[in-house]
């Protein structure tokens, strides 16, 4: 995913926003793991988590994470690229997430959506066999399908540019947006 950004951002290093490298939140980091892989990959990077102790966990490894929720933060950088993996599902209003996301990411910008396709052969089986994990999420609001997502991502003013299936777990699409001017 990280060589994908780079390459959607036109290649590392480069200058951005005056800075010598691109910043990368990852909005809903986890357990940091991306958080941590791009900055191995020399990318400033910044996590941002609602639950305390996985912030506590990732700030003791040595890495950059707010105890903080997205949508009420004011933004001190123009971030460059934006991930919110498994998130805007989560989210009570997604499309005012997004318009967030597209307000706070430069133009230009790199936007990552990871979210589980209601349209893929994935999420199909797990219906014919009645093992759908998502359905019993308690934190997971919205399911959305790949065109859905699409069309919300351009109505709050991205310009998708690749779509992906990951192997983090079944029925998974990665969706790599441009923020337009």
């Amino acid at each position: 995913m990280v060589d994908k950004v780079v390459g959607l951002l036109g290649g590392y290093p480069t200058v951005l926003n005056g800075q010598s490298r691109p910043i990368w939140v990852d909005v809903g980091c986890g357990d940091g793991t991306l958080v941590m892989t791009a900055a191995d990959s020399g990318i400033a990077s910044i996590g941002l988590e609602t639950r305390a102790a996985a912030v506590t966990r990732i700030q003791g490894l040595g890495f950059n994470t707010l105890l903080h929720d997205f949508m009420p933060l004011k933004f001190e950088v123009t971030p460059d690229v934006l991930s919110m993996m498994d998130v805007v599902e989560q989210i009570p209003f997604p499309r005012e997430a997004l318009r967030k996301a597209a307000q706070v990411l430069r133009p230009g910008g790199v936007l990552v959506v990871g979210a589980a396709d209601m349209a893929s052969s994935s999420w199909r089986a797990m219906e014919a066999e009645q093992t759908n994990p998502y359905w019993t999420e308690l934190e997971r609001l919205h399911n959305f399908n790949r065109e859905q997502l699409v069309a919300l991502l351009r109505e709050c003013g991205f310009e998708v540019v690749d779509f992906a299936i990951n192997g983090r777990a079944r029925a998974q699409m990665e969706i790599y947006a441009i923020r337009t001017p």
